[in-house]
């Protein structure tokens, strides 16, 4: 198919789009800060530089429905990007060379660009036990380090969904450093390092505190989730949704681990499936190349290593 064959098809799709999710008229954008108007809705399409943009008369009261049914046309979008890249080279994405970056670095990238794609406040591998965070999205999840950072954030996590539900969740987050401390650390006298490192961060990075927040709460529901099914050998862990305000998800990775998405807000469920899906090879790739962790010199002396895919 020629240019002028290709952009045919192009117009067919956004027409299609247009229609599927009842706008005035939709249109694909490379580039740029993404659209911000009420009347405007966005989805991206993996792996995260291409919006899908549809644009209406006035803000739409079911913005959540759209959202998903605009989610649900990503994965039409990427695959006619991936045909005319393939046959004539046109719509290009630039390619990042990842020569000289550790794979470690590499799993936090891909990470992130599955944040973005989806939607997410942060994106993270954890497993069931060890108090590793294996990958984060975010540079602000490494307040407590990578060796204790899992164990760290589930604690909090825990102390989150056993005193807020979803609606004082919002207002906490939605509050100032010093009301969320207080909130969540009340009448605590004596920390553990890994707590007060949290509670620095909550006081020092108001900015992250939503982000921290949440992606606490869901490490805690995630790990929780996967211990369940370690216990009862039935690895890997089966997709979660918790399609509560804020929503998170959870999907098994390399048999062992959990990949784990925090939302600020509601999930489009589609648009998370399509992406978790197509992200996954690549992320447990680059899980199988992440060399063992050295253990800190304070612990107990157990090295902790990195968890590999059964074989057999």
């Amino acid at each position: 198919m020629g240019h002028l064959g290709q952009d045919h098809a192009l117009l067919r799709l956004l027409e299609a789009t247009r229609d599927q999710v009842g706008a005035r008229e939709a249109r694909l954008e490379l580039g740029g800060s993404p659209p911000s108007a009420p009347e405007v809705l966005y989805v991206t399409v993996p792996p995260g530089l291409w919006r899908i943009v549809v644009t209406y008369d006035a803000e739409p009261a079911d913005r959540a429905a759209r959202l998903e049914r605009l989610g649900a046309m990503a994965e039409a979008f990427q695959g006619f990007i991936e045909r005319r890249h393939a046959e004539e080279g046109g719509l290009r994405e630039p390619v990042r060379s990842h020569v000289g970056i550790s794979p470690q670095a590499q799993l936090d990238e891909a990470l992130l660009a599955l944040a973005e794609t989806t939607g997410a406040l942060s994106a993270v591998i954890v497993d069931s036990s060890s108090p590793v965070l294996w990958g984060r999205s975010h540079d602000a999840l490494d307040v407590v380090g990578r060796m204790r950072g899992a164990g760290a954030f589930e604690r909090l996590g825990q102390r989150l969904d056993a005193h807020h539900d979803p609606e004082s969740l919002r207002r906490l987050c939605a509050g100032t450093p010093s009301e969320c401390v207080a909130a969540v650390w009340p009448g605590l006298v004596e920390a553990d390092s890994d707590e007060e490192l949290l509670r620095h961060a909550l006081d020092e990075l108001p900015e992250e505190l939503e982000r921290l927040l949440l992606t606490a709460r869901a490490i805690a529901w995630a790990r929780a989730e996967l211990t369940i099914c370690v216990h009862e050998s039935r690895l890997p862990l089966v997709r979660q949704a918790d399609m509560s305000v804020p929503a998170r998800y959870a999907r098994g990775v390399s048999d062992v681990y959990a990949l784990t998405l925090a939302f600020s807000g509601a999930m489009v469920e589609l648009a998370a499936d399509g992406a978790v899906r197509r992200a996954t090879p690549h992320l447990e790739r680059l899980l199988e190349t992440i060399p063992p962790f050295e253990p800190p010199p304070v612990e107990r002396g157990a090295r902790i290593t990195t968890l590999r895919r059964p074989r057999g």
